[in-house]
């Protein structure tokens, strides 16, 4: 296990200290969306940067691939990105459960479509997205307003919960949301109790190579559903 000792504070994705950044002098940096708008003022300051995504399981074997390339670890990178296909491609028997993805953070709850990195996770484990036609948001495409008429109408089997920021006061949110708001109580998937809050070291943030354990994860979850169904 590494640790990272004495590292120095950069910001955010959103807020990131562009002054501090310069003055450590990185040969590249890597950042993903949402810092677009900061490349020019370091690429002026001579730092290359490259930009990443992790929307899909596509995406976190690319992002492999470049780390591999960026440290010479080019072997070992496809290596992993093998292990991660023999995990995906593992044949399994589609659930045919209907799920709802809730991503929640403080503040607030999206439902995560079938372009998130969640969503690509849950039907490459045989699950069906009942979310799939909601409208995307704009500022955040792989999502949509989680709507409660439309999960009415939609009536999933199971309901999961992505906590982001604040895992416990997420979940403790959502539950006083649920209970709330009276149409949660007349869906299946809260009669039968089955909501599951998913871990947020696999899902809440990007798992990397731990993807394989989201994927594996989830399809156990759905697996689960079909036995109780």
């Amino acid at each position: 296990m590494f640790q990272l000792v004495k590292v120095a504070e950069i910001g955010n994705t959103h807020q990131p200290n562009i002054e501090k950044i310069v003055s450590l002098k990185p040969d590249v940096l890597i950042a993903n969306a949402g810092f677009d708008k900061n490349i020019p003022a370091l690429e002026n300051q001579g730092i290359q940067t490259i930009m990443t995504e992790a929307n899909s399981i596509e995406d976190i074997k690319k992002n492999i691939e470049t780390y591999g390339t960026l440290l010479g670890k080019e072997s070992k990178a496809q290596e992993l990105i093998k292990q991660i296909e023999q995990v995906v491609e593992k044949q399994t028997e589609a659930s045919e459960a209907q799920a709802l993805l809730v991503y929640g953070a403080p503040g607030s709850f999206l439902a995560a479509l079938p372009t998130s990195l969640a969503g690509d996770i849950l039907e490459k484990s045989g699950g069906i997205n009942v979310a799939s036609n909601f409208p995307k948001l704009k500022e955040y495409p792989q999502y949509a307003q989680l709507a409660v008429e439309r999960v009415v109408e939609a009536d999933p089997d199971i309901i999961y919960l992505i906590t982001h920021g604040d895992p416990s006061g997420v979940e403790k949110a959502f539950k006083q949301e649920m209970e709330k708001n009276a149409a949660w109580k007349n869906l299946d998937a809260v009669k039968k109790g089955n909501i599951v809050v998913l871990p947020s070291n696999l899902f809440g943030t990007n798992p990397g190579t731990k993807i394989t354990e989201a994927v594996e994860y989830m399809r156990q979850s759905l697996k689960d559903i079909g036995k109780d169904s």
